[in-house]
């Protein structure tokens, strides 16, 4: 008896490591059929929108997303299987689609993660993006859409050490031709956690997918293609050491720092671009990040552009936050109005406790706080909330948050943002930045920000509904934390996922070298989605105009022209030409039956707001001091359908330093989703008294709330003038355009408007004249 027993126990044994190696070995899977872009070209008849004659210097505004993601990228092919978000599955003619037909852009590229991307989803997604670009006739004036070509460079650090985390970088190629770009993508080191899944034991892999299939009650719909991804990088051997061009064109290829990945570049010799992304995002940065730690290694030539906001956030502000760090040995204090999680973890204790009547809540509190630091400290930053048992989300309010500001990412990173990275360096090596936006999109949805609905495909949240825990006032003392993540801490970061941020460009026409050139000279801004028009430019003593992104050398005070216009009001649905492409059935999977579909109607500007940045001279520096935001703001006048104003720096040449200006364009209040992901209830002060998450079974619709929209031109850069050299001067190495201003222009300063400034600002707000293509 007890040998049949053991034989059929051995038996059973057997024909599980049997399904399971079957499925991790994805024997009988079969790659899906890859379609084809559609091949309707979108009409590109011009709406036409007044603007200041000035600015008919001889481009135009483009907008674009450079940064989309399909299941060709492991997170999301992960993401969309029924044990996640369910799909479906995408893929680069997906992408292409949609950013011709769902948002209508003039331009875009795909950025899938090289590190889970496959030899032949490489080949794929060359092919794919050949086609979208080879839609239309080749005799019309200009395309209807640019298509670009890259991938992403994806590194966090495995040891959740702030000095080797130097995060992720998207890789953009100028062409798209087989023979004019890299055999393969490059990514990060070998222990990336996408090769990692990948190159497991067969037994492993098939024991993760079933495990993964067990919510759909083990069927495998919806899990093959996920083990096809994980065989196919497990077939895929490393390319080892020597030149990029000499090594085996199916392999893959890493380099383990920003240096390797510019020196890999260079090897291949084709023209790219290398913009860092995700920056003060909590979920991709580990706790403490500091980009100071890769300044030695900035290469101006590749990072010439910054994305200061995706769908998973705004990275521009910088804030002084003490935040609590893998090795801290105490929590600490809230300060600049921001509370770490482990201090409001003792202030729920407390209060629990002062309910309860208990004499000893001061040191309840401080245990609290010590064994949440003591959970992080060994790597249980997930579940170190465990040490509060029974919570609900919004015990935990705003902790670990940027509070005030305009959707923040989650788990704030401070010392990854924009203005902290214009303030490093050294004369000679700054971050010399354009600033951009743009998804950031895993479901192959660029731009998805024209309208602000059908939040669970339009952005890249994963609330799947459920609760968000039970707060228990009687549980006031802290306890052991939980060996699984907390999900409750978890649920918080699919709050603080929006729609796509956009890239817009001063082209001189819809071409791709055109839309390169303004990439490479910075003449570009970003937008958090609405295709706001702006305009920045220095006005030199010689009437020249120099656009957003120039690096000049003066010790004149600076003259600013700044001009913005609000995005266009949308109507219902979409236009004909892309249902006439797409089809009802697809129409619908990929748009949600929503479309770009602009009115007559713009929405209003409602101030300017003015950024002065001044390059540290020394470490020593503090860069809080350093940041001057806002430094100056124009209210803009109600009513007008554009906002201009002119400024000078009179304080300039007596600083005898460097210095950096930008713009902000504010626009009305409109209602987004997670327009304040935190739904605080404010004060008469308007300080949070209480937060009210939009997720789970409390989410109401698409979680919309007012927010005001914007965009962020790039950065004009200053330095002082060699003592010899009078007036301006185009920095060494910058190889900028300039344009002079249109004489005539209206100048004239609008009757009843009030802007802040100091002495020797001379501003000017005024009305629209001429007019220009809108597309």
């Amino acid at each position: 008896m007890i040998k049949k027993i053991s034989l059929a126990f051995i038996l059973l044994l057997l024909i599980a490591l049997g399904r399971i190696w079957y499925v991790g070995a994805a024997i009988g899977y079969v790659q899906p059929t890859v379609p084809f872009p559609a091949d309707a070209p979108r009409p590109t008849e011009p709406a036409t929108v007044p603007l200041p004659a000035r600015q008919q210097a001889g481009t135009r505004i483009l907008f674009g997303d450079l940064h989309v993601h399909t299941s060709y990228s492991m997170d999301a092919a992960l993401l969309d299987t029924p044990a996640a978000r369910g799909g479906p599955r995408t893929t680069p003619a997906d992408a292409c689609d949609f950013a011709r037909y769902c948002s209508a852009l003039d331009f875009w590229s795909i950025n899938d993660h090289a590190e889970g991307l496959t030899p032949g989803q490489w080949q794929q997604t060359k092919e794919a993006v050949q086609q979208c670009d080879a839609v239309g006739d080749s005799d019309a004036p200009e395309p209807d859409m640019v298509s670009f070509l890259g991938w992403e460079w994806t590194q966090r650090s495995t040891s959740n050490v702030p000095s080797n985390h130097w995060g992720h970088k998207n890789v953009i190629l100028r062409d798209i031709a087989d023979d004019r770009v890299p055999a393969r993508p490059i990514g990060s080191s070998r222990d990336s956690r996408y090769r990692q899944r990948g190159e497991a034991n067969v037994l492993l892999r098939g024991l993760g997918v079933l495990a993964m299939s067990a919510f759909s009650g083990f069927k495998m719909d919806g899990y093959e293609d996920l083990a096809g991804h994980l065989q196919a990088i497990n077939d895929t051997p490393h390319c080892g050491e020597g030149d990029a061009r000499s090594l085996p064109d199916n392999c893959y290829e890493s380099a383990d720092t920003p240096t390797a990945l510019f020196n890999k570049l260079d090897e291949w010799g084709y023209p790219a671009l290398v913009i860092p992304h995700g920056l003060a995002w909590g979920s991709t940065n580990v706790a403490g990040a500091d980009f100071n730690y890769q300044m030695e290694q900035h290469n101006p030539e590749y990072q010439r552009l910054l994305e200061v906001y995706s769908g998973h956030g705004n990275s521009e502000i910088f804030r002084d936050l003490d935040i609590l760090e893998a090795g801290s040995k105490a929590c600490p204090a809230p300060a600049n109005n921001f509370t770490p999680c482990c201090w409001q973890a003792g202030e729920i204790i407390r209060g629990r406790c002062i309910a309860n009547g208990g004499s000893d809540c001061e040191s309840r509190a401080a245990e609290t706080r010590q064994a949440f630091v003591d959970a992080a400290a060994n790597g249980q930053f997930k579940n170190a909330r465990t040490v509060v048992p029974d919570t609900h989300l919004n015990d935990w309010g705003q902790c670990d948050q940027l509070a005030g500001t305009f959707q923040p990412s989650w788990n704030y990173q401070a010392r990854q943002s924009a203005q902290y990275m214009l303030t490093l360096g050294s004369a000679g090596q700054r971050m010399q930045v354009g600033f951009i936006g743009s998804s950031d999109t895993h479901t192959a949805r660029p731009g998805s920000s024209y309208k602000e609905v059908a939040r669970k495909y339009m952005t890249d949240t994963r609330d799947r509904g459920g609760t968000l825990g039970s707060s228990n006032p009687a549980a006031d003392r802290p306890v052991k934390p939980r060996r699984l993540p907390f999900k409750d801490g978890e649920d918080a970061a699919q709050a603080f996922f929006y729609t796509s941020g956009l890239v817009a460009v001063h082209a001189r026409n819809k071409s791709r070298e055109a839309i390169w050139e303004a990439l490479q000279n910075r003449a570009v801004y970003g937008t958090s989605g609405p295709r706001i028009r702006l305009w920045f430019d220095l006005i030199d003593s010689d009437g020249r105009s120099h656009t957003m992104g120039s690096a000049l050398t003066t010790t004149d005070a600076p003259l600013f022209r700044v001009s913005a216009m609000g995005s266009f009001k949308q109507q219902p649905g979409c236009p004909d030409f892309a249902k006439a492409a797409l089809g009802a059935e697809r129409l619908q999977r990929l748009c949600r039956n929503e479309c770009l579909h602009p009115g007559n109607e713009t929405h209003s500007i409602e101030r300017i707001e003015v950024v002065r940045v001044l390059p540290r001279l020394s470490p020593q520096e503090a860069s809080a001091d350093l940041i001057q935001d806002p430094w100056r703001v124009f209210p803009c006048p109600a009513g007008n359908n554009q906002c201009s104003a002119e400024f000078r720096d009179e304080e300039y040449a007596a600083l005898k330093r460097e210095a950096v200006y930008y713009v902000r364009a504010v626009q009305e209040a409109t209602p987004a989703i997670q327009g304040d992901p935190l739904g605080c209830d404010t004060d008469r002060n308007g300080a949070c008294v209480k937060t009210n998450y939009c997720l789970g079974d409390e989410a109401e619709g698409d979680c919309l709330s007012g927010a005001e929209q914007r965009a962020w031109s790039s950065p004009i850069f200053l330095s002082p003038s060699p003592e010899k050299q009078k007036g301006f001067g185009i920095r060494r190495g910058d190889t900028r355009t300039h344009h002079r201003a249109v004489a005539g222009e209206d100048q004239r300063e609008t009757s009843g408007t009030k802007s802040r400034r100091h002495d020797g600002l001379v501003p000017h707000i005024y009305g629209a004249g001429g007019r220009e293509d809108a597309d």
